[in-house]
């Protein structure tokens, strides 16, 4: 079971506005944690496991693994950008020495995203 399915069986069907009044959750609360923004505690953990019917150490894994996954996703996403802006910076660096560093630049691969700008710009290479 994922984390979304868990939800959605304690929601029951309901609104978010209807399920956290019965929960006795905050409205926003409780469209954080359907939307994804955000994982429960452990109190609200425990009331989601009740409500959808299942036992808590289940309710544990899952909110263990979409830790997990949400982690795992949140450094990708930040070892894209970093690769991108060290690409950037070399290219940059490299197009203002001018010579032997432009020819050494255009060998250098260029991540999706950063393209050449404009000659009148030095032809620094900028992200998009």
């Amino acid at each position: 079971m994922s984390y979304r399915e868990l939800i959605e069986m304690a929601l029951h069907g309901r609104s978010v506005n209807q399920a956290a009044k019965d929960l006795g959750m905050q409205q926003t609360t409780l469209n954080r944690y359907a939307r994804g923004d955000r994982l429960p505690d452990y109190d609200d953990a425990l009331r989601l496991a009740h409500e959808a019917g299942i036992g808590e150490a289940e309710a544990f894994q899952i909110l263990a693994a979409e830790a997990a996954r949400k982690k795992q996703t949140k450094s990708a996403v930040v070892l894209r950008h970093a690769g991108a802006v060290a690409a950037t910076v070399v290219m940059t660096v490299s197009g203002v020495m001018g010579g032997a560093a432009d020819a050494k630049a255009q060998q250098v691969v260029r991540p999706a995203g950063i393209e050449p700008a404009t000659p009148a710009f030095g032809g620094q290479y900028s992200i998009h």
